[in-house]
């Protein structure tokens, strides 16, 4: 199905080998996106050089389960251009992996982004709003120590109750994320590093890197729909 279409809003998120940091994000997104409403969005992944058939690799299977999200089933691909052209938003994990998914389709930068800039591009629309600026709403409830979620899922905590759902707004909202590229510069690398090889408390700071940009991406697409309208 194509972006214009009416059809499932469809999000592809892109590391490497598709064996760490996307199957990471997938599964996060995978998780906010359960509740009533959000049935027609449908989330993948995939790598720039990924490790076809492979299954996640134990260290992220491990830090994903830390986050109450169970990615074991995952198995790995390789981008393709016709995955680009049919999302209607590829998320990187570094500006390589944009770079690499932007260049497989030539119309599709103006929906592909890094996870990093797409968190910063919607605080900048005000797209979504910071914990404690909705009323009635708090940030997502963490334990000891700090950084680790209960069992919420990603978003359940921003925004309220959502005023529209559908595919349709979430469009508009990858629409005004590329047309605040103009007006948001990045202060710094907004790359998610690359754990493999590392320590279990590397793949940690990862998979909370992660689940930041996560949360604030469905908390867009739950509650900052109606700005779309």
């Amino acid at each position: 199905m194509s972006e214009a279409s009416e059809g499932d809003f469809e999000i592809v998120f892109v590391c490497t080998g598709n064996i760490c940091r996307s199957p990471i994000a997938e599964g996060f997104t995978r998780s906010g996106l359960t509740q009533p409403g959000m049935e027609r969005f449908r989330v993948s992944s995939a790598g720039t050089h990924g490790w076809e058939g492979s299954a996640a690799i134990e260290e992220a299977v491990d830090s994903a389960l830390e986050w109450g999200v169970d990615i074991a089933g995952h198995v790995a691909r390789v981008l393709t251009a016709e995955m680009v052209e049919r999302a209607d938003l590829v998320v990187g994990l570094t500006a390589e992996h944009r770079a690499f998914a932007a260049n497989l389709v030539a119309s599709s930068f103006r929906k592909v982004f890094t996870l990093r800039e797409l968190e910063r591009l919607l605080a900048v629309e005000g797209v979504i709003r910071q914990a404690g600026e909705t009323a009635g709403t708090d940030s997502v409830a963490r334990e000891d120590p700090p950084g680790r979620p209960t069992s919420e899922p990603p978003g359940q905590s921003i925004g309220g109750r959502p005023a529209e759902k559908g595919p349709a707004a979430a469009r508009g909202m990858v629409a005004r994320a590329h047309g605040a590229r103009s007006r948001s510069l990045p202060a710094g690398n907004e790359d998610v590093r690359d754990p493999f090889g590392g320590s279990h408390a590397g793949f940690r700071e990862v998979a909370e890197t992660i689940w930041s940009g996560v949360e604030r991406l469905v908390g867009a697409l739950v509650s900052g729909a109606a700005h779309g309208r």
